[in-house]
């Protein structure tokens, strides 16, 4: 698992490098999701509750710990994603 200052803009697709872990922090999935680029706010964790409360985003509760398994949140894009 790289330390969160050595991950980089990927594609969050493809990520061929593996610049994000299998379980990602909502630090994380906030710059997985490129939340920094289409999002105003300034308080990303707000986005992401907003995610999970209305958008039914996945995520995996250890402890008091919540994670968001990178498959299961690629897996959500795709169904989330409308096409035409």
């Amino acid at each position: 698992m790289q330390p969160q200052e050595n991950i980089q803009s990927t594609d969050p697709v493809s990520d061929p490098n593996g610049a994000f872990p299998d379980l990602m922090s909502e630090n994380e999935l906030s710059q997985y999701l490129r939340l920094p680029l289409v999002s105003s706010s300034t308080n990303y964790h707000n986005v992401i509750t907003n995610l999970i409360r209305f958008r039914h985003l996945p995520r995996l509760h250890i402890g008091k710990k919540i994670l968001f398994p990178r498959k299961a949140i690629q897996d959500w894009i795709d169904h989330e994603t409308v096409t035409k």
